[in-house]
């Protein structure tokens, strides 16, 4: 290793001497080792990492050690490896299977063409009493059989979700229209200010969410 340190990022910047001096070896043996033709064992496994570079790459490097062997296999043709050796040349050339990154859904895509409601509320989410401003929003919970959508509507003032649904998506369909489970003893209300962030699925929330009747706003 130290020879090859050398010759590849010393020799040409310092004198070989100094270098081997620096690094504790002899001078002759450095000489000795680079004119020293390649064994048929170095050779192998030079050819053997060009083929693990080549599948790799072919693969957009998400392979590991395990399936670029099953692929060389596969191929056939030149002389056989077995998966401790590619697993090997694969460390000896840093050759690394690209890790998948883990699915986070995005409840907000502010991207979007739809009108977004002006900002009535400004910010002010103290309320005087109930059903006169209402908060909407959308999370999501990760189960055994997949992400779960939730959107909710809370009322500002007592803080009680008014209104809520659930699915495995968060089309518009996800909205808990006419306030879906809302207490069918509390009184409609004449006129509420609803507000949620500008994002699209949130949007669609906040616009079919409970039905708003005659004089409710969105904000």
């Amino acid at each position: 290793m130290k020879f090859a340190f050398i010759r590849d990022g010393l020799a040409g910047e310092f004198p070989v001497g100094v270098a081997c001096a620096v690094l504790g070896v002899s001078r002759s043996g450095f000489y000795a080792w680079r004119d020293r033709p390649v064994s048929a064992r170095a050779a192998r496994l030079d050819d053997v990492a060009a083929r693990v570079a080549a599948v790799h790459a072919e693969h957009r490097g998400v392979y590991g050690s395990p399936r670029v062997h099953a692929a060389l296999a596969a191929a056939g043709g030149r002389e056989r490896c077995c998966v401790n050796t590619v697993a090997k040349v694969m460390r000896r050339e840093r050759i690394r299977a690209k890790g998948r990154k883990a699915f986070v859904p995005r409840t907000t895509d502010s991207a979007h063409a739809s009108p977004v409601a002006d900002n009535l509320l400004a910010r002010d989410f103290a309320a005087a009493r109930p059903d006169e401003k209402w908060a909407a929003d959308i999370t999501y919970v990760p189960t055994g059989e997949g992400w779960l959508y939730v959107a909710g509507v809370v009322d500002l003032c007592t803080r009680r979700v008014v209104g809520w649904a659930m699915a495995d998506h968060m089309e518009t369909g996800l909205a808990p229209t006419r306030c879906g489970w809302r207490s069918p003893a509390a009184p409609r209300p004449p006129a509420c200010c609803t507000t949620a962030t500008a994002g699209a699925s949130t949007r669609a929330t906040t616009t079919r969410a409970c039905s708003r009747p005659a004089g409710s706003r969105a904000a």
